[in-house]
């Protein structure tokens, strides 16, 4: 085990990377106008390249944001070590104080492994919501951890990814409750002494003065790349390699949009807390440009810091560096044939018909009846006082009047999803342009239903969740 703070670079092409195209990837950066701070890589191990860009320098801390629930994952994992938890147990039972009377069952049965993945009862940050008549009156405003039990729960957990950072909030404060320890001082208790990072990390603090698990660590760039290696190193003994394993893979699916065609980054599943991305890699992710990064088939872990609030394109750019210097490049058939994209089929199963009764529920759905069978399926939604249906295909797309949007023809397709959940895509095609998206969540007589409205169409409410029970 090791951390690079105190190992001096090699040359790149010692390990098999062109320093001529770091220098293009920096200079291209540069011109292009991201506002970089850091770019590091590494390779089998050694530091290869390790560029900051003034007044950032190799001792000034940043802020990771959201890598920050990396962190917390790599934490828990470390309880899990410590015996203190199972990813099973229900987090309501560690937090009495902080629930409502009755305890909904959605807050009850949700599990310290339904918060890894994302899986959570609530579709969005709790400690920012109060805008809408699906909250209670938020008279825990301040209290962050207790607002993830306090707001209303509006779909069963354990089905379907919705990203928040409430839910890493809460399982940081949960470690620093069983230890009695701040989360920095766990995590450097557990790793990140061993790794030589600098004794100045810290995490920002939330107005109760809990570590702000979800975006709050300060840390140096070269410490991030340290603890980057150590996870695809296996944890060096530090955390479990098992955990990590788990944590690394493909355990949710992210996006229910174009798997037909070569997947795009942060469109290739999650983890526990960590993004599964393209060519095989995974990531910790953070607002702005933050960006550990690693590629187990080429041996390289990278690390980037950044500020690109103000252009979100200037993310792909930083993504698209990083892939250039790990030597990929786009083998795309140029003369291929090209369409719109689709849902493919990783899994086949047909599904009797069933029909579903809702509880109320935001897309004001009432019931809903599916059938899949072979190659085709149709669903049949009653929303309010409408009744409509739309068959679909998988992998296919199939044209398809839509009867809620006369106007704008649509072509739909399917998949079994890999975290299997059953994936619909439609996407309108004529006066009005936009995409509607899908994802039912089956367990056992129990069906959760995810919703996504994209574009400009007379579609309202058809953006949130329902969750009901099989009627027939």
């Amino acid at each position: 085990m090791h951390g690079f703070a105190d190992m001096k670079a090699v040359r790149p092409e010692d390990e098999g990377l062109s320093s001529l195209t770091i220098r293009k990837a920096i200079r291209r950066l540069t011109e292009e106008g991201v506002p970089m701070h850091s770019l590091l890589i590494a390779k089998n191990g050694k530091l290869v390249s390790e560029t900051y860009w003034k007044p950032w320098d190799r001792e000034k801390l940043h802020r990771l944001y959201s890598i920050t629930k990396s962190f917390v994952s790599l934490g828990t994992g470390c309880l899990v070590k410590d015996g203190l938890v199972t990813l099973d147990d229900r987090i309501a039972s560690y937090f009495p104080g902080y629930l409502p009377s009755p305890v909904p069952e959605e807050i009850s049965s949700m599990t310290i492994r339904d918060m890894l993945m994302m899986r959570t009862c609530h579709r969005r940050t709790t400690y920012k919501e109060g805008s809408s008549s699906w909250d209670y009156v938020p008279s825990y405003r301040d209290n962050w951890t207790e607002s993830f039990f306090q707001v209303k729960p509006d779909h069963d957990p354990g089905t379907l990814f919705f990203y928040d950072t409430s839910s890493p909030h809460t399982l940081g404060a949960l470690i620093e409750e069983l230890t009695g320890m701040e989360l920095v001082d766990y995590l450097r208790k557990h790793f990140l002494d061993a790794l030589g990072a600098s004794e100045r990390t810290y995490c920002v603090k939330d107005p109760t003065g809990t570590s702000v698990g979800g975006s709050g660590l300060m840390m140096r760039p070269i410490d991030l790349l340290s603890v980057i290696q150590m996870v695809m190193d296996g944890g060096y003994g530090l955390v479990p390699e098992e955990y990590l394993k788990e944590a690394t893979s493909r355990l949710s699916e992210t996006e229910t949009g174009s798997r037909g065609l070569r997947d795009t980054d942060q469109n290739c599943g999650y983890g526990f807390q960590f993004w599964r991305m393209s060519h095989d890699s995974y990531a910790m992710l953070g607002l702005g440009g933050q960006i550990a990064l690693a590629i187990p088939e080429k041996r390289i872990v990278a690390v980037t810091t950044a500020d690109t609030q103000a252009d979100r394109s200037w993310e792909r750019l930083i993504l698209d560096s990083l892939w250039d210097i790990a030597g990929y490049s786009d083998d795309g058939d140029e003369d291929a044939e090209l369409e719109i994209p689709k849902l493919s089929t990783p899994v086949r199963k047909d599904f009797p018909e069933a029909e579903y009764a809702f509880n109320e529920n935001m897309l004001g759905f009432r019931n809903l009846r599916v059938r899949v069978s072979g190659e085709c399926g149709e669903i049949g939604i009653r929303r309010n006082d409408d009744i409509f249906s739309f068959t679909f295909t998988f992998g296919e797309n199939t044209l398809n009047p839509f009867p809620i949007a006369p106007m704008s023809p649509a072509y739909v397709s399917a998949a079994w999803l890999e975290d299997g959940t059953l994936g619909v895509l439609v996407q309108f095609s004529g006066e009005e342009l936009g995409t509607l998206k899908l994802q039912l969540a089956f367990s056992g007589s129990r069906l959760t239903v995810k919703s996504l409205l994209h574009g400009e169409l007379h579609l309202d409410g058809f953006t949130g969740t329902a969750a009901g029970c099989r009627v027939r």
